[in-house]
């Protein structure tokens, strides 16, 4: 009942974080759910926008549903909006998204939903998961966009379908098929900072079988956001250099209409370089890694009597992330790491239709995780397996529309034992302009082996961390209700959500002075001191409101609102009271995409406004906790058509030149330019389909 209440006052009030609906992501969702007229659509465009208009999404039910028709609001950003934006990588397409917030940690920038942390953001591909956290969390930076078809994000509460680590929602990445007898496409771009983004994809349809292929090579250099702390071996650096490249093949064979296997391979490398100080001296380190990521997964997918359909899934993922510092001019703070981790799971779904009114689905995973880390005290291992079902219950379905979702899974986890997680959800269309959408669920999430057995030292950044092997698993509840209106060429949405976790993982910062309770006793070095530990109650709640609009094929205008409030309580001498650090209190974005069709011309403005931030950590080490500056982002693209396969593209990123070297270690402002070519070939009408 206390969550219950908590959630009614949050409606009333009107005070606190954010969320964003399932349309004014991109040019995608506003389509889809505005009913756009195809009479007002450029006919070389016409292909396209059907396309968009019919737009499949998978994430939120693990069953294929029209965004339009979705039971649970779900948030898409396709692959022309992909493009358009020239954004290179996951990190890059999410900085300026409604209701997305983007932590930024030395091992790289995480995905945070509903105010909760990244390690409570669930990261898939291709509806799989993938190894390769570092401090629990993805670096969406690592993430590339070249064989990118779209991107699906699920806000709240998804542990009924996904199990642990969807606590917060849910980031599928869907890759591109080959659809035409050929496709393919190239793009190259330079900019400050010897940024250079090379990419390219190949897709081809023959017959029974297509294939995808892309690839790309990415690279810029550090840089330096506070010139004035120069120091005799060099400066330190904001932001780290790199160089990366991947690639990536999928493979799709229909051997008849009712059996279709795939194959899925994907390789990144990645370089990274910077220097950093030494806090307290003038002393420098070398910090040199490199991240290697390989992922192979396959499975048929079976149409079987009476609707039904059986999915089989079996994924292998490696990571490998090797660092070696040298702190020049000696050996004292010269270290190396070699950390590997290995991800199986294998996953079989049943769904059918029962009568006119229940879709049932059942799934089965089982996944097994493996790593061996020096900073978690050498090999670790983990089992988990699951069983999952849900009914997608269409009530009505005719003038007026409501379908009730209620959903369960059970973990069992080698560790921590059995989990379970419910979900009931619900659609209500009371009339064709208006959408309703309701959810309340469980979600959970067991210590990681960094949570328990972590023992990391920073002396560049005058910190260490502990792992606490007395750490309990998180479990929450979570409310989330949306709504969206649909007038004319105009989205309404509005959306709010209240989360209540117990035993709720973070790191707690002690005195340098006073032994941390989960790290060694001495501490000669005087270095600020963090131990995992479970706070014995937290809460994030929002409401997030959102505009989005769209005149004929001229102009596209997305807009929101987001409000956060969080509070925990935290354990030291005494139970106190605190905002969650690290969290906005508001966010507003806005996305603008204009285009002169006669022309050939297209501008898009991408921006993005944040409150500021307290945090638990003191970089100026004058004894309080720093609070990072609120901040706006602001990105210009315009494309120009050159001849019908080719375009030419001038831009800016954070053009307001927002960043710090300690608080907000943003790229500063960069300019850039390029060039991009597209080519296809339509199938013929007697083509095999």
């Amino acid at each position: 009942m206390r969550l219950i209440r908590n959630f009614i006052a949050l409606a009333a009030l009107l005070t606190p974080s954010a969320t964003w609906a399932q349309v004014g992501t991109s040019s995608t969702s506003t389509r889809a759910d505005a009913g756009l007229d195809l009479s007002l659509v450029d006919p070389a465009l016409e292909d396209e926008v059907d396309d968009t208009i019919e737009e499949i999404v998978v994430t939120g039910s693990r069953t294929e549903k029209l965004l339009s028709d979705a039971p649970v609001a779900t948030d898409v950003i396709g692959r022309e909006a992909v493009r358009d934006s020239g954004a290179p990588n996951l990190e890059a397409i999410l900085e300026t998204l409604p209701g997305v917030q983007l932590e930024r940690r030395a091992n790289g920038t995480g995905l945070q939903l509903q105010g909760l942390n990244p390690e409570h953001v669930l990261l898939l591909i291709d509806g799989e998961r993938v190894a390769g956290k570092t401090r629990d969390q993805f670096d969406v930076g690592q993430f590339d966009l070249e064989n990118v078809e779209r991107v699906e994000i699920v806000r709240g509460a998804a542990s009924a379908l996904y199990g642990a680590d969807a606590m917060g929602g849910v980031v599928n990445i869907i890759t591109r098929e080959g659809k035409k007898p050929l496709t393919s496409s190239a793009r190259a771009t330079y900019g400050q900072l010897n940024q250079v983004d090379l990419i390219g994809n190949v897709g081809t349809r023959q017959g029974k079988l297509s294939l995808n292929v892309s690839g790309g090579l990415h690279r810029a250099d550090a840089f330096d956001l506070d010139p004035s702390d120069e120091a005799p071996n060099g400066n330190p650096t904001s932001g780290d250099g790199f160089t990366s490249w991947n690639v990536a093949a999928r493979a799709d064979y229909e051997a008849d209409e009712d059996t279709n296997a795939g194959l899925r391979v994907r390789y990144r490398t990645s370089d990274v370089n910077g220097l950093n100080a030494i806090v307290g001296t003038r002393g420098i380190i070398d910090r040199n890694e490199r991240i290697e990521r390989l992922t192979v997964s396959g499975g048929p997918v079976l149409k079987l009597p009476n609707a039904a359909k059986l999915r089989v899934s079996v994924v292998h993922s490696r990571y490998r992330q090797q660092i070696v510092q040298d702190q020049i001019g000696t050996r004292d703070g010269d270290s190396s790491e070699d950390n590997r981790q290995v991800s199986n799971q294998a996953t079989v779904q049943y769904d059918r239709l029962f009568g006119d009114q229940h879709f049932v689905s059942i799934g089965v995973e089982g996944l097994h995780e493996q790593q061996d880390v020096e900073f978690t005290q050498g090999l670790q291992d983990r089992r988990r397996g699951a069983i999952y079902v849900q009914d997608e219950w269409t009530i009505l379905e005719d003038a007026e529309r409501l379908v009730v979702i209620p959903s369960l899974r059970y973990d069992a986890d080698s560790q921590f034992g059995g989990r379970p997680s419910p979900r009931l959800a619900a659609r209500f269309d009371p009339f064709r302009e208006l959408t309703l959408r309701a959810s309340y669920g469980w979600g959970f999430r067991p210590p990681t082996f960094e949570n328990l057995y972590l023992v990391f030292v920073n002396p560049g950044s005058n910190y260490r961390i502990n792992g606490n092997p007395d750490l309990v698993p998180e479990v929450s509840q979570g409310v989330n209700i949306d709504a969206t209106y649909r007038y004319d060429d105009l989205v309404f949405t509005a959306a709010g959500f209240f989360n209540a976790v117990d035993n709720l993982i973070t790191t707690l910062r002690f005195d340098s002075n006073e032994p941390a309770p989960c790290g060694p006793t001495l501490n000669p070095n005087r270095l600020s001191q963090f131990c995992y530990s479970n706070v014995a109650d937290a809460q994030t709640m929002g409401v997030s409101l959102g505009v989005g609009y769209r005149y004929e094929r001229y102009l596209e205008a997305n807009t929101s609102l987001d409000l956060l409030r969080t509070k925990g309580s935290f354990p030291t001498d005494e139970v106190v009271e605190h905002e969650l650090p690290g969290r906005p209190n508001v966010r507003a974005t806005l996305r603008v995409t204009g285009r002169v069709p006669d022309w050939g011309t297209k501008l898009v403005v991408r921006a993005a406004y944040e409150g500021p931030a307290e945090l638990f950590a003191d970089f100026d080490l004058d004894g309080n906790d720093d609070t990072r500056p609120a901040f706006a982002l602001l990105d210009l693209r315009v494309a120009q058509d050159l001849f019908e396969y080719a375009e030419a593209f001038v831009g800016v990123e954070n053009l307001l030149d927002a960043g710090d070297h300690y608080t907000l270690p943003l790229q500063p402002r960069t300019f850039y330019a390029g060039v991009a070519g597209r080519f296809d070939i339509e199938p013929t009408k007697d083509a095999t389909p």
